[in-house]
């Protein structure tokens, strides 16, 4: 999935490698013509079946003034020789700066760390933006498998990036639940001056519905190490809804005085016409109070038109295009 928050740019994702485009959203202030253009290939040497862009983000990691690129590699092979899942950091111009270090977890093969990545300012006292990694197959510590973690990362005095938090949802993690599998950020204003992390648990099993879906929301994520979380449903969840495998934030209703979650799910029982798997996304606004549905969108086609498995909703976002954001 990609997003756009504060001091990033909208970056594309291939499966095997990555090419990026940079023109246009704040190009001059990194010193780079519009439309330039850089690929990307796996250092030292790409390995086939790696997935090396399984999902990319930029940020000014180091708070050095220059745009660096992660990219995951969600069947990378770390230093043990397991396949691990494993994220590369590369300068704007493409060279291969570093291998991410791991986290102080154990991890094991499958567990797809780097599957999703996400850079946002979520520490105003570190120069540098951080980066959030996926690992939607990892084994929390209390031993629920692929229940999935999330992790936070941020450079000290310029440094490579180094681990900073571990998150995981709240309660008793369910084996299978991903968390991880989609990542956002936002200012909601429920915190002190951090912005809100999003995690998407596509898997979560909820109000007696399987696979139903959550999304967590950390209020101040560096500050209160990853403790203080809420956890979103769907306005009406159902049985493999899968609410949460898609996340994007953005100003999309009317009121441009509100930031606007946008959740998917991607897979929707069977309708009124018989067809399974339509899928559809919600618009959820916090109040004030609380995070409300403020309204509920399927795909824009006749439903006689439309097909069965087409998961819409896999994945969400928004830029902005106007005086509001675009989905």
């Amino acid at each position: 999935m990609l997003t756009n928050a504060s001091r990033l740019r909208p970056i594309p994702q291939w499966l095997l490698a990555v090419t990026v485009f940079l023109g246009g959203i704040a190009s001059g202030q990194i010193g780079i013509p519009n439309s330039t253009r850089y690929s990307f290939t796996q250092s030292p040497i790409p390995r086939a079946g790696a997935r090396f862009g399984s999902a990319v983000a930029a940020g000014d990691f180091d708070g050095n003034g220059t745009v660096e690129i992660a990219v995951g590699i969600k069947n990378g092979k770390n230093s043990a020789g397991v396949f691990t899942g494993t994220v590369q950091i590369f300068g704007i111009n493409g060279n291969f700066l570093y291998d991410l270090s791991a986290p102080p977890v154990t991890l094991n093969d499958g567990d797809e760390f780097g599957a999703e990545l996400h850079a946002a300012d979520v520490d105003p006292l570190n120069p540098g933006v951080e980066l959030i990694v996926g690992a939607p197959n990892a084994d929390i510590p209390s031993g629920q498998v692929d229940a999935g973690l999330a992790f936070i990362y941020k450079s000290i005095s310029m440094a490579p990036l180094t681990h900073s938090v571990t998150l995981q949802a709240p309660g008793t993690p369910r084996l299978g639940d991903e968390f991880g599998a989609a990542i956002t950020s936002g200012d909601f204003g429920l915190g002190t001056s951090e912005l809100e992390v999003i995690i998407g648990v596509p898997f979560h099993d909820t109000a007696g519905q399987a696979n139903a879906g959550a999304a967590i929301v950390f209020v101040d994520p560096i500050l209160q190490q990853g403790q203080v979380r809420i956890e979103l449903l769907a306005g009406a969840p159902c049985l493999d809804d899968y609410f949460g495998k898609g996340l994007a934030t953005g100003q999309i209703l009317s009121d441009a005085t509100r930031l606007d979650l946008v959740v998917g799910k991607y897979y929707s029982p069977a309708g009124a016409a018989g067809i399974s798997a339509l899928g559809e996304f919600e618009i959820q606004e916090y109040d004030g109070v609380q995070f409300v549905m403020r309204t509920n969108q399927a795909e824009p086609v006749p439903l006689s038109e439309r097909e069965p498995d087409t998961f819409f909703g896999w994945t969400v976002a928004a830029q902005p295009l106007s005086s509001l954001s675009e989905l």
